[in-house]
């Protein structure tokens, strides 16, 4: 078992000068929409993110866009939250809407 840190004492203070960022590769789909890679080590892992030009910005009725978003999760036609959360963690996988 490996000690506490101890926490009455502050950790040194160091400046970071340098940030080292994985390359970005852009590629685009057969429609034109723009796709960005990143690889990020050796494990079989991948995460999608979906932006739209979309929510109150976007909307002109109040709250309209923050209970879509919410209802997301919620059901789709033929499937029901339950089933989603089920496949979802049949991956391991991880919803954020």
């Amino acid at each position: 078992m490996s000690a506490l840190p101890d926490r009455k004492t502050a950790p040194s203070f160091r400046e970071v000068r340098e940030v080292p960022l994985p390359e970005v590769r852009e590629e685009r789909l057969a429609s034109g929409i723009p796709v960005y890679l990143v690889e990020g080590g050796v494990h079989d892992l991948v995460r999608v993110e979906f932006l739209f030009r979309a929510g109150h910005w976007q909307s002109g009725m109040p709250l309209a866009a923050y209970a879509a978003n919410a209802l997301m999760s919620e059901g789709a036609a033929g499937l029901s939250a339950a089933v989603i959360a089920e496949k979802m963690d049949q991956y391991g996988a991880y919803f954020q809407s």
